[in-house]
């Protein structure tokens, strides 16, 4: 007796045996897909980082500006000031020098 071939069985064989090809050779195109759609998220984040170093950078920058004027005010405010009141000593001496009289009879 001989081993009969079942012409079903044959076919569907072959159509799992197309399915398992065609997902292997999809496969490597999936991973292509995959690989682009990674490097695009990292691509942006990258960028999103960047900008904001930058932000980052511009604002720290705008602080150091802001406080180094503050201090160049401050310090200019505090020598009109010292200013001002080596003035008025001044001032107050050289008003009392000619107030009094010596006389002497």
């Amino acid at each position: 007796m001989g081993v009969g071939i079942d012409l079903q069985q044959v076919l569907a064989q072959t159509n799992a045996a197309e399915r398992v090809q065609q997902v292997q050779q999809q496969h490597p195109d999936m991973q292509q897909r995959y690989f682009e759609l990674q490097q695009g998220v990292e691509r942006k984040q990258r960028n999103e980082q960047v900008e904001l170093t930058e932000d980052a950078e511009k604002a720290l920058i705008r602080e150091r500006q802001k406080r180094s004027k503050e201090r160049r005010e401050a310090d200019t405010q505090s020598k009109g000031e010292e200013q001002d009141q080596a003035g008025s000593e001044k001032d107050g001496s050289e008003a009392g020098h000619g107030t009094l009289v010596d006389i002497k009879v």
